[in-house]
């Protein structure tokens, strides 16, 4: 775990504990379409939007992009400012992503004490660890599960990420700037149009900030199945066939995946096993085993599948079902969850 892991670990869960909320949902899928999720998704947009106003500011007071006036004690002042607050930008907007998780977290309790469902806890670290990264937009860590390897991620790489960020929003704050200096060319608001990257910046924040709050919602939502899934369908994922189809899965996904090694790691407490690649990486792995429980194992990827996963998927003639379900995934709807396991 790094330490920017550790660091958003611990905010979640120091948060949790601070919050005091008399209302409480009746449901996952009302509580992840809650009016909370749109207003911090518009606190994303106001901490873009302002933290950018300055930066602007002292780029037209100094002229920074000016060749024929270049100044190199300004540039200096103005490359700190910028790093400054664009650190300021990150750390904003990774605290309000915290905060939710841990919204989410304290209603979830409620719900689960209500209707007396198995779910995951925030005091599990390497669970809340994976919607740290998620928030972070990080790729998942290293860890060796089952004789499989996925790629590790460094602090260096993370850094590399967050320059990446910054590099699309500059991109795109440049096209915003373009367009509306063409449209005002013969305005007096012709001087205001680089305040326009300000606006650029805000929408860029709130897209990515509700984009991967949804995806952590999709990351929760998929452990509420798999906790569900063990518990009634244990005997039937134990099978040789079943434990085959997970591994081929998890190897599929690409990178290290905590509900799968969860789950794999579940099972493997009740059913020792041990199997090669050469066992489940066969061709028949998935046409072996129910293909209601091949489509969940493959709902429970949230992002793009891969060119191999298509492959699978439009062999086994199973992506409309895949669709479905993962629509109920990410909108919390844990009834059709529940129903779709009890069919498998």
């Amino acid at each position: 775990m790094t330490f920017f892991e550790r660091w958003g670990t611990s905010q979640i869960q120091k948060y949790f504990y601070r919050i005091d909320s008399r209302y409480h949902y009746n449901s996952i899928e009302e509580l992840f379409s809650s009016k909370r999720v749109w207003l911090y998704t518009f606190l994303a947009f106001l901490i873009g939007f302002i933290v950018t106003i300055p930066i602007i500011y002292m780029e037209i007071r100094w002229s920074i992009f000016d060749h024929n006036n270049i100044n190199l004690t300004n540039i200096s002042i103005y490359i700190f400012e910028v790093m400054i607050l664009i650190t300021l930008e990150f750390y904003l907007l990774f605290i309000l992503s915290f905060h939710l998780l841990a919204y989410h977290f304290h209603h979830l309790y409620f719900i689960n004490s209500q209707h007396q469902i198995d779910y995951p806890t925030v005091d599990e670290k390497d669970f809340v660890s994976m919607l740290t990264r998620t928030v972070m937009e990080f790729s998942e860590g290293y860890e060796e599960d089952f004789n499989i390897t996925h790629k590790d991620i460094s602090n260096r790489d993370i850094i590399l990420i967050g320059i990446i960020y910054k590099f699309k929003v500059v991109i795109s704050n440049f096209i915003l700037k373009f367009i509306a200096k063409k449209a005002l060319t013969r305005t007096s608001l012709r001087l205001y149009t680089p305040y326009v990257a300000a606006i650029g910046t805000g929408v860029w924040d709130a897209f990515v900030f509700y984009k991967v709050i949804k995806d952590a919602q999709y990351k929760i939502t998929v452990r509420y199945a798999i906790l569900y899934l063990i518990k009634s369908k244990l005997e039937y994922i134990s099978k040789d066939k079943s434990i085959k189809a997970i591994l081929a899965r998890y190897y599929y996904y690409g990178e290290y995946n905590n509900n799968l090694s969860y789950l794999l790691h579940k099972i493997y407490k009740s059913h020792n096993f041990n199997f090669s690649k050469e066992d489940y990486l066969a061709n028949q792995t998935f046409n072996n085993t129910n293909r209601d429980f091949t489509i969940f194992l493959f709902a429970t990827k949230e992002s793009f599948l891969s060119i191999k996963e298509r492959k699978i998927v439009k062999a086994l003639d199973m992506d409309r079902s895949l669709k479905k379900l993962r629509r109920a995934f990410r909108s919390g709807d844990y009834s059709f969850i529940r129903g779709y396991i009890d069919g498998v």
